[in-house]
């Protein structure tokens, strides 16, 4: 991996950030398989990935640069939703005219994540086209609604936020909410079919991970905040322990897979089913509670 010291590069290689992202992700598979929480799994993977981009980012920006950039976590990783093999979607948020300096450093920052075997999903972009993508793509524009600032310029990353509730936001507000319901009731349909009610999609089917997204846009786009205006502290709590049975389930469909997979296919139920504790009852197999108890948190 290349090094900037004082603006001077170096070619310093350090594996050994490689390895500890490998170790301690393995390290947090064995808190989970010891009946870690979906909220603390899904949380310390995400601050360990937030640790290791830093350091990664830190030890190579050269100081001469670091103004005409900013990093953002966007999307699941913004959310703080991250399980072992998710995608980290990384918004490297650059000035209208980057320097060769940053332009190369930017390259060998990519590529040590690479290396390191991180999942990356990553976008180099300006103010500007940032809101001409948003303004072009739904999904791209809902990640930008739940950015959190890595490192660089953190005047840039504010700026960003502004643009899009002056130019987006604020004079399409209704249209937005229109935009996220309509397409809840068009992923609904798909997702009523018959074959996902026998093997369920985690995120995308009805009362899934994707639905609380959605009213946390519409949260975002309404009022101007994160927070779900729950009418009680019993919907509150009721949220809070259906969002952690589907961490958990997701965070051991990764584990099982070895890979990144929000379907819950019959392969997988049985087992699932065994690590959560499910047991068999006069007549109901320990898989058919799970499927019972998945349904009743969806």
């Amino acid at each position: 991996m290349r090094r900037y010291v004082s603006g001077q590069e170096s070619t310093e290689r350090t594996p050994f950030k490689m390895i500890d992202l490998v170790k301690e992700r393995e390290e947090l598979i064995k808190k989970h398989l010891a009946g870690a929480s979906g909220r603390e799994v899904v949380y310390a993977y995400t601050q360990l990935v937030d640790k290791f981009i830093k350091e990664q980012w830190e030890g190579i920006i050269s100081p001469t640069a670091v103004d005409e950039v900013a990093i953002i976590a966007i999307g699941g990783y913004g959310r703080k939703e991250m399980s072992f093999y998710s995608d980290a979607d990384l918004l490297i948020l650059h000035v209208e005219k980057p320097s060769v300096v940053l332009k190369d450093a930017i390259v060998h920052f990519v590529q040590s994540l690479w290396d390191s075997k991180l999942k990356l999903d990553h976008s180099f972009r300006t103010i500007e086209e940032c809101l001409q993508m948003a303004k072009r793509e739904f999904f791209a524009f809902m990640a930008m609604l739940t950015p959190r600032f890595l490192g660089g310029n953190r005047a840039l990353f504010e700026q960003l936020i502004q643009t899009l509730n002056k130019y987006l936001i604020i004079p399409h507000r209704r249209e937005i909410l229109k935009n996220i319901w309509e397409r809840r009731e068009k992923r609904h349909q798909h997702y009523n079919r018959h074959t996902y009610f026998l093997e369920p999609h985690i995120k995308e089917g009805r009362g899934g991970l994707r639905d609380i997204h959605t009213l946390r846009w519409g949260t975002i786009v309404a009022f101007g905040r994160e927070e779900l205006p729950f009418s009680s502290s019993k919907e509150k709590n009721y949220l809070e322990v259906a969002l952690d049975f589907l961490w958990r389930v997701r965070n051991h469909l990764h584990y099982l897979s070895r890979r990144e997979n929000d379907e819950l296919s019959f392969g997988y139920q049985e087992e699932i089913a065994r690590f959560l504790g499910f047991k068999d009852s006069p007549g109901i197999k320990a898989v058919e509670n799970f499927m019972r108890a998945f349904f009743t948190h969806t």
